[in-house]
């Protein structure tokens, strides 16, 4: 009699969530492995994929962990099989498309201050000073385009 008890309060104790837990590690290292992607570093682009990969992952690793994950049907299961192959063949056959070398259309404009053989004096007046060829900060910069409109309006005097 008292054997029965005791096999309630156990079964009572191993609840889902205890069972949840194993089969939720695969999630879990999903989930851990995409973090450690992040923690090595990336690009803007590769961060929104990881950080949209990392939600998805911790999502379906928390409703697995919650016993409220969809199990899959076996036709979804087949249909992932035959994307992985898809995608395996896709990564082994590399193409080059047509319009992956197209030239630029649009013409590139280059305005000069001043049109014609004034362009060429002004490029012979202006003499900028060694500073400015690559400033280090900001207020050098400043300095340098003040200098120039000074230049520029000593030129238009002459």
């Amino acid at each position: 009699m008292k054997t029965v008890p005791l096999l309630f309060l156990f079964l009572m104790g191993v609840s889902p969530s205890v069972i949840a837990k194993a089969n939720c590690q695969s999630y879990l290292n999903t989930l851990h492995n995409i973090q450690a992607k992040m923690r090595a570093g990336y690009s803007a682009a590769q961060g929104v994929k990881l950080a949209k990969k990392e939600r998805n992952a911790y999502d379906k690793w928390w409703d697995c962990k919650r016993g409220k994950l969809k199990k899959k049907s076996s036709r979804k299961i087949a249909k992932e099989g035959n994307k992985k192959a898809l995608s395996n063949a896709r990564k082994r056959t590399i193409t080059v498309q047509d319009n992956a070398f197209k030239p630029l259309t649009s013409n590139v404009t280059i305005k000069a201050k001043y049109p014609g053989i004034k362009q060429q004096a002004w490029l012979d007046f202006y003499q900028p000073k060694a500073e400015c060829k690559s400033p280090s900060n900001l207020a050098i910069f400043a300095a340098c385009l003040r200098d120039e409109q000074r230049q520029q309006r000593l030129f238009e005097q002459q």
